[in-house]
């Protein structure tokens, strides 16, 4: 019985946390992304499938809502341009 109650309180601690999980952009860049929230989004001038996130905070270190129940999103940075290609995934560690 002991033997059993010590095995199971080792696996409660080994068992995975929930990450967020980014794939690289999908706008055939192929840069990396980070999750973050942002407050507002526009379309990208020049294609159609990647957006420009506004009001971006730092990248999101553990699962989260964001504020106006808007999801996380995946996003790559060129100099103060957050450009957003998919959101973001939970997943286990």
């Amino acid at each position: 019985m002991r033997f059993a109650l010590v095995v199971l309180s080792a696996l409660s601690l080994v068992s995975a946390e929930k990450v967020l999980y980014c794939a690289f952009a999908s706008d055939n860049t192929g840069m990396e992304q980070k999750p973050y929230c942002c407050d507002s989004y526009q379309p990208h001038e020049h294609r159609k499938e990647t957006l420009i996130g506004s009001g971006c905070g730092d990248p999101l270190t553990k699962p989260q809502g964001c504020k106006g129940y808007l999801k996380p999103t995946c996003c790559y940075t060129i100099g103060q341009e957050y450009i957003c290609t998919s959101d973001a995934q939970l997943t286990d560690e």
